[in-house]
């Protein structure tokens, strides 16, 4: 059963053994602010294994409690440097596999029994922030947790406060779905949404092949777009009732574009001076999109929190 909204808490995917001081701070920096204005308490949560804890103690203890216990004095020491109001000790949960996944699925079952408000998750790479998501436990997580995630850049710039959101969307009904999820993330927050939709303009070459090959009712790449939008105003109109409903203040930006997605994103966030960005990462076209390449070019280049969630 999940908890109350009263007692929703905020999860950190916290690990006292990693050494990057900045993915620390910022995490920490994203932690206070979403603390202080949802009032939500903030739970540390570590997923030990035996890959992860060299354990020097007595063998006659269960092994399972040696982890435990060594992973727990460790966490206490590193949270005793960082405290701030509202932060919880510190969670330990033991994973006997050494798999990833099973350390990822274990956290994400654990935010799910909890109900939390969102995963935060400090996200680096050794070559800038390239792979930051291939392969990693950050990943691995996302395509696990079903509650919201949050990522943090080591590069990220922590606003004074988190006033103003952008969601980008191609407005599927996974995509829709999210949505809803990230209006309750922003109510608590007492922050406005963005509703955002690019689409890619044709090539330059697409309109003569097809008006070729299919004759001259095809539309030309004017009235392609002309077509494109009066359809996604409809769409994003679905999408601004949700967000009505939920209470949460939401204006859309349609735009046409000749940049990839998560340049055209950034560029917009840049625009708008967000504070952070919203993705849904589901099935079908998009999937590689929202949970490669976006997500990885939005954490490159962007200084800002991304959450995403995986629609079902």
């Amino acid at each position: 059963m999940k908890k109350s909204s009263s007692k929703k808490r905020i999860l950190w995917s916290f690990n006292p053994f990693q050494n990057d001081p900045k993915v620390l701070k910022n995490a920490v920096a994203l932690l206070k602010l979403l603390s202080k204005q949802t009032g939500l308490k903030v739970e540390p949560v570590y997923v030990v294994s035996p890959a992860e804890v060299n354990v020097v103690l007595e063998f006659s203890v269960p092994a399972k409690d040696r982890y435990q216990a060594v992973a727990q004095l460790e966490c206490e020491k590193v949270l005793k440097k960082i405290q701030f109001p509202g932060l919880l000790p510190a969670t330990v949960l033991v994973e006997n596999q050494v798999r990833l996944s099973a350390s990822a699925k274990a956290l994400a079952a654990y935010a799910e029994k909890t109900g939390a408000y969102a995963l935060v998750i400090g996200t680096h790479g050794k070559s800038g922030l390239g792979r930051v998501l291939l392969g990693s436990f950050a990943e691995t997580l996302l395509y696990h947790a079903k509650n919201p995630v949050l990522l943090v850049n080591p590069h990220l710039r922590a606003p004074a406060a988190l006033k103003h959101f952008l969601f980008a969307s191609d407005f599927s009904p996974a995509s829709r779905r999210a949505f809803g999820e990230f209006c309750a993330f922003l109510k608590p927050l007492k922050a406005k949404a963005t509703l955002y939709h690019v689409v890619p303009k044709p090539f330059p070459w697409a309109s003569p092949a097809t008006a070729y090959l299919l004759g001259t009712q095809t539309l030309n790449e004017a009235q392609y777009l002309r077509e494109v939008a009066r359809e996604n105003l409809d769409k994003a109109e679905e999408f601004q009732k949700a967000a009505k409903k939920a209470g949460v203040p939401c204006e859309v930006r349609l735009e046409t574009s000749d940049e990839d997605v998560a340049a055209a994103i950034l560029k917009r966030v840049k625009g708008l001076k967000a504070d952070g960005v919203g993705l849904a990462a589901q099935t079908g076209r998009w999937e590689t999109a929202l949970l490669g390449s976006t997500s990885r070019g939005l954490l490159r280049e962007g200084r800002i929190p991304v959450w995403v969630l995986r629609a079902s």
